[in-house]
């Protein structure tokens, strides 16, 4: 009887662990369509790089929010319109009350982390194997 038990919950847990990694990935996957579609992901567009600078500036606050100003963006890009593009693209968010801009959602925030990882992890394996070679 235990047996039975021990295997149903096993089975369950299974289940439920599967419709977890499904369920992020279609999460990473509208997240990634979202950045794409803003044009943030090509190099060759002009909001490419501004684009950048404040995704690794939100990605380093500190605590749950995730938030700055919006007049810290508009320094650090140096370029109101741009700035104005990417508050009202699909991927940040803007709230006038606080005049703060975020992530549009976590799994944007998530996506974004990920190839932020994946980006420097290829980096740093090119310039090992490149030093090797030399």
């Amino acid at each position: 009887m235990i047996d039975i038990y021990i295997s149903t919950i096993l089975s369950f847990k299974l289940i439920f662990i599967n419709i977890n990694i499904e369920l992020k990935q279609q999460l990473l996957n509208s997240a990634e369509k979202s950045v794409e579609k803003a044009g943030m992901m090509t190099t060759s567009e002009k909001v490419y790089e501004p684009f950048w600078k404040v995704a690794k500036l939100l990605l380093a606050c500190k605590g749950e929010s995730k938030m700055v100003k919006n007049e810290t963006v508009i320094k650090l890009i140096n370029d109101k319109k741009i700035t104005l593009l990417l508050r009202n693209s699909n991927v940040f968010s803007y709230n006038q009350a606080t005049n703060e801009i975020g992530f549009q959602s976590r799994a944007i925030q998530y996506y974004l982390q990920q190839e932020l990882l994946r980006y420097s992890t290829q980096s740093f394996l090119e310039k090992v194997f490149s030093t090797n070679r030399n």
